[in-house]
C-alpha cells in the first residue's frame, strides 16, 4: 500500500479522477455530492490563548470569523469557515469546514459545556472530526472544565480529543511543562499513554497532547527567534488517531492547503487505503446516505 496521497496535487487529482469514475450512476453521483457537505472541528479554550492563530496555521491560510449560526442566545461561540471546492466530472462541488471557537469557555459550567457542544453537534448533523483544547503558559485553565469537556467528547460522543499547549515559547519552561503534565494526568483517566513520537503523546486512538507554537516567536530584547513549531506534527498526530477512513479523508481535505504537508509524512500515518478511488468504492457502495 502507498500512503494516503503523495502530496497536495496528487491528493486533489485523485479525488477528481475517482469522482469521474463514479459519476455515471446518478444515485452514486448524488452520494458523492452529499459527502462534500459541512464538517465540524471544535477548538476550545479561554480567550487569548492563540486558538484562531492555531486554526489558521492548521489550514495554511487566514480564515474569516463569522456568526456562529446557532441561536441568538449563544454569544460565547464563534465560527471560522474554510470554504473549498473540487471538480467532480464537469461540475464543481463546494464544501465547508466549520472551526468552532469558544472565547467564553472560561465562564462555562458543566451544563454550558454539554449544551453548547450538543448545539454544535446538531448543526450540521455530522460528527465533529475532533476537538482541540488550547491553553498557553500563564493562561486560565480549570481542570474541572477540561474534565467535563473530555467526558462529553470521549465518553458521550466518541470524539477524538487533542489537548494542546499553545504559545509554548511565551512563558517559562516550568509553566508549559505543568500544563502538559496536567493534560497527561487527565487523559490517563480515559486511556493509558501508549506512545510518544515527535512531541505527540498518544493515549490510544482516543486522545493526544502536545506543545506547539503556531507562529514565529520573536523577543528582540533577549535576541530570541523561534520558527513555527509542532503544527505539522499535530496535524499528523490527529490523522494517525482518527479511526475511520471517512474522517481521515475529511481531515486531509481540511488541511490540504498546507501544500507539501502530506508529502512530508514518512510512513507513520496508518495506511487505511491505497488511494482515494478505493475509498470511494467502499464509501459509496457500502454506506447508505
Amino acid at each position: 500500500m502507498s500512503t494516503l496521497a503523495s502530496g497536495f496535487d496528487t491528493f486533489q487529482s485523485q479525488i477528481e479522477l475517482a469522482g469521474q469514475v463514479f459519476t455515471v450512476d446518478p444515485v452514486v453521483r448524488q452520494n458523492i455530492f452529499n459527502m462534500f457537505n459541512e464538517f465540524n472541528i471544535i477548538v476550545c479554550g479561554s480567550a487569548r490563548v492563540g486558538k484562531s492563530t492555531l486554526i489558521n496555521a492548521i489550514c495554511g491560510r487566514k480564515l474569516a470569523k463569522t456568526s456562529s449560526g446557532l441561536d441568538s442566545c449563544t454569544k460565547d461561540i464563534s465560527r471560522y469557515v474554510l470554504n473549498e471546492r473540487c471538480r467532480i466530472d464537469n461540475e464543481w462541488v463546494t464544501y465547508a469546514y466549520n472551526f468552532w471557537d469558544t472565547p467564553g469557555f472560561e465562564s462555562w459550567n458543566e451544563t454550558d459545556i454539554r449544551t453548547n457542544f450538543n448545539k454544535i453537534m446538531q448543526k450540521p448533523k455530522s460528527d465533529p472530526l475532533c476537538m482541540i483544547y488550547c491553553a498557553s503558559p500563564g493562561s486560565f485553565a480549570d481542570t474541572k472544565q477540561i474534565k467535563w469537556l473530555l467526558d462529553v467528547c470521549i465518553l458521550e460522543h466518541k470524539v477524538l480529543c487533542a489537548l494542546v499547549v499553545t504559545n509554548k515559547w511565551a512563558g517559562q519552561r516550568s509553566q508549559r511543562i505543568a500544563i502538559l503534565d496536567k493534560y497527561k494526568e487527565l487523559l490517563s483517566n480515559y486511556h493509558p499513554q501508549t506512545s510518544e513520537e515527535d512531541g505527540i503523546i498518544y493515549f490510544g486512538n482516543l486522545a493526544l497532547c502536545t506543545m506547539v507554537n503556531a507562529q514565529p516567536y520573536i523577543d528582540e530584547e533577549q535576541n530570541i527567534h523561534h520558527e513555527q513549531k509542532g503544527i505539522d506534527e499535530l496535524i499528523e498526530g490527529i490523522m494517525t488517531c482518527l479511526d475511520c477512513d471517512a474522517k481521515i479523508f475529511h481531515w486531509c481535505m481540511a488541511v490540504m492547503q498546507k501544500k507539501g504537508l502530506l508529502n512530508s509524512f514518512t510512513g507513520k500515518i496508518k495506511q487505511r487505503f491505497a488511494n482515494i478511488k478505493d475509498f470511494f468504492v467502499r464509501k459509496l457502495t457500502k454506506t447508505k446516505f
